[in-house]
């Protein structure tokens, strides 16, 4: 049971972390996430309330907004336009994902309770 509510907590503060950095980056969201939702499912299993708990947690917007990112870059390359330099800040993007982390971590911490 130690085991467990260790590797809980580590995803718990690994969130923490991610939401109070400087900037946030979707990439290591989404891994943290994945490796979050597998120690979930492998410790309550695949249908679990904790497991449809964090299934529930949104990041929509963000990617939405990465994806956009992604589009607007593209198009811009298409046209000749160098827009690599170019760091497009988001807030938006940001703040969902942070949301989204600290929503998470509170979950987490109450599955260690």
């Amino acid at each position: 049971m130690d085991r467990v509510r260790d590797r809980l907590k580590r995803l718990r503060d690994e969130a923490r972390a991610l939401a109070d950095a400087p900037s946030v980056s979707l990439d290591a969201v989404n891994d943290w996430r994945r490796r979050a939702s597998a120690a979930i499912e492998e410790i309550y299993g695949p249908g679990s309330k904790a497991a449809r708990d964090f299934s529930r947690i949104k990041f929509d917007d963000a990617q939405i907004i990465d994806v956009a990112e992604r589009i607007l870059r593209h198009e811009a390359a298409e046209q000749g336009v160098d827009v690599s330099a170019l760091k497009i800040p988001l807030p938006a993007a940001d703040k969902a994902l942070r949301r989204g982390l600290c929503e998470a971590a509170d979950l987490l911490s109450s599955l260690t309770l």
